[in-house]
């Protein structure tokens, strides 16, 4: 898996259904407007999941110490070495291993397998907030667009048209990462902390 910040009122699920109002406001008739607005609500999503993808590590650790206390229990000293270090290194890494020739105990296997499954729900659903939000963006932008060549501002219409590009590469590039999602396997364990680079592409 590959992804891809906190208290935002709105969540990013409903902010990107509000997005065709949003993103044209009556006053905003220049470049820069839309793309502040357009940031600023990719913005909100991205917050709006962080805690979801903290609450992720919180239950996956969790479910590390539940096993370790298992197994000082059953007197297990590899098993509580094991997952004691897988411990200390996740809340180091806030990653889950990716180096070739891993193989964790099945204790570990199955709190991964867990964690894989729920941290790919959680980055598709945010992935496709992005997407709804970013085709709102390149919608408006094509309004605009159209509005200024019908007022022969070509050289702003010009503008508009490059950035209505990027998006359309953006989005797409949202909708692809949506498909990799769909189509992953239970078995990957590659799962890092999101982080706002998850829409690094329209950044100025």
């Amino acid at each position: 898996l590959n992804v891809m910040k906190s208290a935002i009122c709105v969540l990013g699920l409903v902010l990107a259904g509000a997005a065709t109002t949003a993103l044209c406001p009556a006053n905003a008739a220049d470049l820069a407007s839309y793309q502040t607005i357009y940031q600023k609500g990719a913005d909100d999503v991205l917050s709006g999941y962080q805690d979801k993808f903290a609450k992720l590590q919180s239950i996956y650790l969790k479910a590390l110490e539940d096993q370790r206390q298992a197994a000082v229990q059953q007197g297990d000293l590899s098993k509580v070495k094991a997952l004691q270090a897988e411990i200390e290194r996740f809340q180091g890494a806030k990653t889950l291993p990716a180096e070739a020739g891993a193989d964790p105990i099945q204790e570990i296997k199955a709190c991964q397998a867990g964690y894989v499954k729920q941290y790919s729900k959680v980055e598709a659903e945010m992935i496709a907030a992005l997407g709804t939000l970013t085709g709102s963006y390149e919608q408006a932008l094509g309004r605009m667009q159209r509005e200024l060549v019908r007022a022969e501002k070509l050289e702003e219409a010009t503008a508009v048209d490059e950035e209505r590009k990027r998006v359309q590469a953006v989005r797409l590039g949202y909708a692809e990462h949506l498909a990799a999602l769909a189509g992953a396997s239970a078995a990957a364990t590659n799962a890092p902390v999101a982080t706002a680079a998850a829409a690094p592409a329209l950044k100025r």
